[in-house]
């Protein structure tokens, strides 16, 4: 069961030796690096026949500045063993509902969506929940929208920073180059399988070591303009009618940035969809590791610190891949991030008050039901 993995923020060091050429083990990809996602919160007693899938649409409404105002999350849960299932997702939870013609429906208990009933033999269990703002602590990305004006003329900045970057205990060291090659290779094949990947042993002269890690997201958004701007041009995307249209990989190196300058009032709305990248990295000049190994591209050395490192950016996408906890496993698991400017509401002016005074304040309030009911679409992807 994942609902209940235990935090344990650095990957503990493997009994380090000072002998030459001990078994260790390499980190386990299914240990979280920090203390979420998934979201913490209380769980019980758990019982799943047999837990497929999981898909979850994260939904991120964001202010005019990119600030996250609301989150919200379709998960879809495929049981696929005959039985009776009672489980509970951790979160910080504030409403929870099925879509309509869901076969059944969760519950909300203590801070947690709660799953109780039979499966047949196939059961998609669909909850929508709607998540406290303490939430945002976990999102990967993070959005920055400013726009500057000079008369006329404007000048739009839009960012997209990785938040994923962490430092972990671990270990580095020279290792059996073929040994370490083969490792590589087999967990690039299993991934692409979507099998579960164990920590394998090797065998390698190892010390301590802090790694710096994170989970890369390839993404792909767009950045609605105002019909009436004229004389647009942009950098770090292209123009595609009214919209400024673009795409890459977010890691925390530096953020994606794009740049659009024009003459009107802009308005921009900004949607982008990112999803954390779940990979074995390629060996120098492409192919397999065991070749670049009988070529002498790479060492003992070099691939210790590729099989460490390759480790724990699984550990870090599969945290990622499971926003909210699942009963199966995190390979099993795929998760998409859907940020969008939040549709902004204003009441209409209070009436001013007979013999003169201060007027009315306006009134603005987030229009965010839409936002939830607009996920249960993204659920399928």
């Amino acid at each position: 069961m994942r609902l209940a993995a235990p935090v344990v923020i650095a990957l503990a060091w493997p009994a380090l030796a000072a002998a030459a050429g001990r078994q260790v083990a390499l980190p386990d990809p299914h240990v979280p690096l920090s203390p979420g996602p998934p979201l913490l919160g209380s769980t019980g007693q758990a019982r799943v026949p047999q837990p497929g899938r999981t898909r979850e649409v994260v939904r991120v409404g964001v202010d005019a500045d990119g600030e996250p105002i609301h989150i919200s999350v379709v998960q879809r849960i495929q049981l696929l063993g005959v039985g009776d299932y009672e489980f509970s997702v951790p979160a910080p939870v504030r409403d929870v509902y099925a879509p309509a013609g869901a076969h059944a429906q969760p519950g909300l208990l203590d801070r947690a969506i709660v799953w109780q009933g039979f499966s047949p033999g196939r059961r998609d269990l669909v909850a929508i929940a709607t998540l406290d703002a303490q939430a945002a602590a976990a999102l990967p990305l993070a959005l920055r929208v400013a726009t500057h004006t000079s008369g006329e003329r404007f000048r739009l900045v839009f960012e997209l920073r990785n938040l994923t970057r962490t430092r972990v205990p671990s270990f580095a060291g020279r290792g059996d180059a073929a040994g370490l090659a083969a490792v590589l290779d087999g967990v690039r094949r299993t991934l692409a399988r979507g099998q579960t990947v164990a920590p394998p042993l090797i065998t390698a002269d190892v010390r301590p070591a802090t790694i710096v890690v994170e989970a890369p997201f390839a993404f792909r958004g767009e950045l609605a303009l105002a019909p009436s701007v004229r004389g647009v041009r942009v950098a770090g995307g292209r123009l595609d009618g009214s919209r400024v249209v673009f795409s890459g990989t977010a890691t925390g190196a530096q953020p994606a940035r794009v740049v659009v300058t024009g003459t009107g009032d802009p308005q921009p709305h900004v949607r982008v969809v990112a999803r954390p990248v779940r990979e074995v990295p390629s060996a120098p000049g492409g192919g397999s590791w065991r070749n670049a190994v009988a070529r002498g591209r790479v060492g003992g050395r070099d691939l210790l610190t590729a099989s460490v490192r390759a480790m724990l950016g699984l550990a870090r996408a599969n945290q990622y891949e499971t926003f909210l906890a699942t009963p199966g496993a995190p390979e099993q698991a795929r998760a998409t991030y859907v940020y969008a400017t939040a549709k902004i509401a204003v009441a209409a002016a209070a009436p001013k008050p007979s013999g003169g005074g201060i007027p009315g304040v306006v009134t603005v309030a987030a229009v965010l039901l839409a936002l939830a009911a607009g996920a249960v679409a993204w659920v399928y992807l």
